[in-house]
């Protein structure tokens, strides 16, 4: 049988010649100006050696390449080209591992750093196996490495080899032979690092550039493998591109089910430096730093953090804790109490403000009633002149206008002076109509239009002719509505004319253009100067195809803000709240001015229509007679409750005794706290 397997098999003939290994000098020797003591370690790049510096008598540690390395364009040794040296020399900070010294010596080129007597972090694993002493250290380490990274140098190959400790324990970053400069412009570097401390993304060569999320990947590695014994991900005895797999894709152990006695603020910063997604890591190294540095101070970490402190205090400050309970309890049942005081105080303020409102929107309402009246009958006495009848009988347009200017005296025109009735009047303009409705005469002299322009539509108009058709001499109060001769609010006093028989020959109108007063009356300051009122009238139609505008439209006519002939409408809601209120317009235009049967109520989430001012209003309004008018008294909420910044005052003196009280405690205790732990530390 073993003729038969070997029959068809060539001869292998003598074995190659090996070629020699070079055998390394034995230790020490002297190399340059250095004499080597002991062989420390060594990786991709060189050697390390523990090394005596000759000339200036001091231990370094010296890392020479382990082959001889040809020198670049610019005559500088290969070995010191490399990233390490560049990388290292730029650096300044207390935990990064200096470069001393460049050369090279016997044809291979070295740098020397400060020697770490208390060798690589791999080695003394156990001595920080404790959550706070792994914390303390990786906070420094995460420190050193933001440094590098505020100066654009990327690490990416963070491991516990590469973190040397000194003889007081302190950590030093070292090995930046795989470091790369921070560029976002240039494509990713080669795939470089040790694969069970490497971030998922930089185990291709393929994306984006790497950022600072791989380096604090690798920190998060370092921590882990303190706190639980383990990197994230290790060698199991498969294959490399097993253990590439699992770091691509597979999820870590979570920390504290290798090691329950792990903080849970601990492995959530583990878990956050390990995620896949580098936007779901920490942003900075600093970031992880100043976490590590609150879970060693006692603060909590993680998305819910403020919540979190404030319970993590609690609990390690019970005496504190239980003396600000019971402040803040004692202090939220004295304000709780006191506002309730407030509320029931200002609530009765309101009411008290608006049952002054409803008396005194009362009291205009009879002045304003009062006042109308006398224009009122000074209209019908105006009227009743015989010599207005005869004009109008006589169709002498010259009279009817000689007649408006010499009865009436207007605030804008311009004769001015004392009326020749015994009311000084408010009206803006007079002018006469005839029985169907066509303008006749203007006074002043009206746009070239009016004259024999047809108003029969108009309210004024309407009422007058009802008046006459039942032969009465009354005047009436008509509805507000814009002058087609100058475009301005106003409302008219109309009344009938007969002719020497006793034959209705037209109309007489006199208007009122709405204003900041009615007249020489005044309706802002009804008993108070947080108080005032206005005088609101229904709206006429606009144009004679239009419907009668219903019960709930409003117009201001007079208020204290308010320019002669502006055009305000009321608030909708305030509007319908006066329609339902006001009883509905008198079928009979002399009884206008009868006292009303209505005699007020308060409005609700009323608003001011003129003023633009925030805030609230209490209002109450009054019917003017049966006129359809209304007065409304108004009061800024916020002026009617500014007595309750009294009460603030004495909420602020009732919990004043509170807080000193608490604050002398909590000094008390806080001085006995730090006696006994001077005391403890003695």
């Amino acid at each position: 049988m073993p003729c038969l397997l070997l029959a068809g098999l060539e001869p292998l003939g003598p074995a190659p010649e090996e070629e020699p290994v070079p055998v390394e000098p034995p230790l020490p020797r002297r190399f340059g100006d250095y004499e080597l003591l002991e062989r420390l370690g060594e990786g991709g790049m060189g050697v390390v050696y523990k090394a005596f510096n000759v000339p200036l008598k001091r231990m370094e540690a010296l890392k020479m390449s382990a082959v001889d390395l040809p020198a670049n364009d610019d005559g500088v040794p290969g070995f010191l080209a490399v990233a390490e040296a560049r990388a290292a020399a730029s650096l300044n900070h207390p935990n990064i591992v200096h470069v001393i010294a460049t050369g090279v010596a016997e044809g291979r080129p070295y740098f020397t750093m400060n020697l770490m007597e208390g060798g690589s972090l791999d080695q003394q694993m156990h001595r920080f196996r404790a959550p706070r002493a792994a914390a303390r250290l990786m906070a420094t380490v995460a420190g050193a490495v933001h440094h590098g990274h505020q100066r654009l140098i990327l690490h990416r190959d963070l491991k516990p080899a590469n973190l040397l400790l000194d003889a007081g324990d302190v950590p030093h970053v070292a090995d930046f032979g795989l470091a790369q400069p921070l560029d976002t412009r240039k494509q990713r570097g080669p795939v470089g690092g040790t694969l069970p401390y490497m971030a998922p993304e930089q185990t291709t060569a393929h994306g984006p550039p790497l950022t600072v999320a791989a380096d604090v990947y690798g920190l998060g590695s370092i921590l882990y493998e303190l706190l639980t014994g383990r990197p994230p991900f290790q060698d199991e005895g498969g294959s490399r591109e097993a253990l590439l797999a699992r770091v691509r894709e597979a999820e870590p152990l979570a920390p504290r089910a290798l090691e329950p006695r792990i903080p849970r603020e601990l492995e959530h910063i583990v878990l956050r430096c390990l995620h896949k997604e580098p936007t779901r890591r920490y942003g900075s190294a600093a970031e992880l730093a100043d976490d590590l540095q609150r879970f060693l101070k006692g603060e909590p970490v993680g998305p819910t953090t403020r919540a979190r402190r404030v319970l993590a205090w609690y609990r390690g400050h019970p005496l504190e804790a239980g003396l600000l309970a019971t402040l803040l309890w004692s202090l939220a049942v004295a304000a709780v109490a006191a506002f309730r005081i407030a509320s029931a105080q200002e609530e009765d303020l309101r009411h008290d403000a608006l049952r002054v409102n409803l008396y005194a929107a009362r009291l205009v309402a009879g002045t304003v009633l009062f006042e109308l009246a006398q224009y009122r009958q000074g209209v019908e006495r105006a009227a009743a002149r015989p010599e207005l009848g005869a004009a109008l009988q006589a169709g002498d347009g010259r009279a009817l206008e000689s007649f408006c200017r010499e009865r009436f005296t207007y605030h804008d025109g311009p004769r001015g002076g004392a009326a020749r009735s015994d009311v000084a009047w408010p009206f803006q303009r007079c002018f006469i109509l005839d029985t169907t409705g066509r303008a006749l005469a203007h006074w002043p002299p009206p746009p070239r239009f009016f004259i024999g322009n047809d108003y029969g539509w108009r309210n004024y108009f309407q009422a007058a002719r009802r008046l006459a058709d039942t032969g009465q001499r009354a005047a009436y109060v008509s509805r507000a509505f814009l002058g087609t001769s100058d475009g301005s609010n106003t409302f008219a006093i109309s009344a009938p004319v007969y002719g020497p028989a006793g034959t209705w020959r037209g109309v007489l109108v006199a208007t009122i253009a709405s204003n900041s007063t009615l007249g020489s009356l005044r309706l802002d300051d009804p008993g108070g100067v947080n108080r005032t009122a206005m005088l609101v009238a229904p709206t006429d139609r606009p144009a004679p195809d239009e419907a009668i505008p219903s019960r709930d439209t409003y117009t201001v006519v007079v208020h204290e803000r308010l320019g002669r002939g502006m055009p305000v409408a009321l608030g909708a809601e305030t509007a319908r709240q006066l329609a339902r209120a006001l009883p509905p317009p008198t079928a009979h235009e002399e009884e206008q001015f009868l006292l009303p049967s209505v005699e007020g109520r308060v409005l609700e989430g009323y608003r001011d229509p003129v003023s633009s001012e925030p805030g609230t209003w209490l209002a109450a309004f009054a019917p003017v007679g049966n006129t359809g008018f209304a007065v409304i008294v108004q009061s800024r909420e916020k002026a009617v409750l500014a007595v309750n910044a009294v009460l603030a005052r004495r909420i602020a003196w009732w919990s004043l005794p509170f807080a000193v009280g608490g604050g002398l405690l909590w000094l008390l205790f806080w001085r006995l706290r730090q006696q006994a732990l001077t005391e403890g530390k003695a």
